[in-house]
């Protein structure tokens, strides 16, 4: 027979842990939102060179969706599906302006116009979008923390009696 001083081996630990599940989770965010401010990087720049070389397009094009497609598969090994859709839709408008250029022939002096409005109209979308995504939503750390009594939650924490 057993006494109350004796421990069961099978029996789950009863320390519970007061760090929030949810703090462990977002550490390793760093390298998407890096990444995340590097395509914005890349949206202002080759925006600004677009306006000032049209011929640029050439080579910011495939820089702009090479940064969006690693920032998507990074988002997507972190789970985070905002930051996956801001990363797809680099390479997915860049794909789509190659294939406007080459499917309408259009010459350079024909594309520089409505190249230039896509361009100006996805920066105008995707930009205020970044800067939700880094500076807007809740984050990950905030989340589970405790705002007043009526909200705490009985789960790792003692009961006064």
């Amino acid at each position: 027979m057993t006494t109350s001083t004796d421990t069961n081996p099978y029996a789950p630990p009863s320390v519970v842990s007061n760090t929030p599940i949810r703090s462990a989770v977002s550490r390793g965010n760093t390298w998407v939102r890096t990444l995340c401010l590097i395509q914005c990087g890349v949206i202002l720049v080759s925006l600004g060179a677009e306006f000032y070389n049209f011929h640029s397009i050439v080579g910011s094009g495939p820089i702009f969706g090479a940064t969006g497609a690693c920032l998507a598969i990074l988002a997507c090994r972190r789970r985070d599906i905002h930051m996956v859709l801001l990363g797809v839709s680099a390479p997915a408008f860049a794909l789509f302006v190659f294939y406007l250029i080459s499917m309408m022939n259009w010459a350079p002096r024909d594309a520089k116009l409505p190249v230039r409005f896509l361009s100006f109209t996805y920066a105008v979308l995707a930009l205020p979008f970044t800067w939700y995504l880094l500076a807007g939503r809740p984050k990950l750390n905030g989340a589970m923390e405790e705002t007043s009594d009526a909200r705490k939650s009985p789960v790792g924490r003692k009961f006064e009696s």
